[in-house]
């Protein structure tokens, strides 16, 4: 299956790695490496991760550590939306770009 990025998440990560960055290199560049295979594994497996149609319709997530992903699929491609932090309003934040 496809895997696509859309420019949010991209920025999501962007602010991660940076945030992580300022206390330790090597464990922003552990964070992206275990981001990027756990987005290969959600890609292989979309559907086993839960729905959460009450958000957006299609939107499933997939909880890393302190953060989740969130992802639609489609028969082609999964778009993962976004990357956020467990603490943030994850309703508000997905629903504001997708």
């Amino acid at each position: 299956m496809k895997v696509l990025i859309s420019k949010a998440a991209e920025a999501d990560l962007q602010e991660i790695i940076l945030y992580i960055s300022a206390d330790s290199l090597v464990a922003a560049e552990r964070f992206y490496r275990a981001m990027l295979k756990k987005f290969r594994a959600i890609a292989d497996h979309p559907l086993i991760y839960p729905s959460r149609e009450e958000i957006l319709p299609g939107l499933r997530v997939c909880p890393i550590g302190s953060y989740n992903i969130y992802f639609r699929v489609d028969p082609q491609s999964v778009l993962f939306v976004r990357v956020l932090h467990s603490a943030q309003n994850q309703s508000s934040a997905v629903t504001r770009v997708t």
